[in-house]
């Protein structure tokens, strides 16, 4: 099955992660993976919840306490009203918390706050 958009944008942000600062810790959610009915199932009774950002960047500095992003694939993506939730309540509780479209757009939020002191 051929990857979809968002993924390879998704899956390029973590091969520019590994090579840019390769000693930080970075976790992808798994809200965009299909999966079967008995293992959403297993997710939703395990923690997952609905809208929950794609990727999160653990890094604490002197304005935030890590980088939270919700990846679209490009421009014409929108979030889902719970994915802007998730945003606005990451933003609320001190961390940085946005909505990217793109590749190019990745890696400027990334690298622009990878050198907040």
């Amino acid at each position: 099955m051929a990857m979809k958009q968002e993924a390879r944008v998704q899956s390029a942000f973590c091969t520019y992660i590994k090579l840019s600062y390769p000693d930080i810790r970075y976790c992808a959610s798994l809200g965009g993976i299909r999966t079967s009915m008995t293992q959403a199932i297993m997710a939703k009774k395990t923690g997952y919840v609905k809208g929950f950002p794609d990727m999160q960047v653990l890094k604490v500095n002197s304005e935030y306490a890590g980088l939270f992003l919700e990846i679209k694939a490009d421009k014409t993506g929108y979030p889902s009203k719970e994915q802007k939730q998730w945003v606005a309540d990451l933003n609320e509780a001190g961390y940085f918390a946005k909505v990217v479209k793109g590749l190019d757009e990745c890696i400027a939020i990334l690298d622009w706050y990878m050198q907040i002191k």
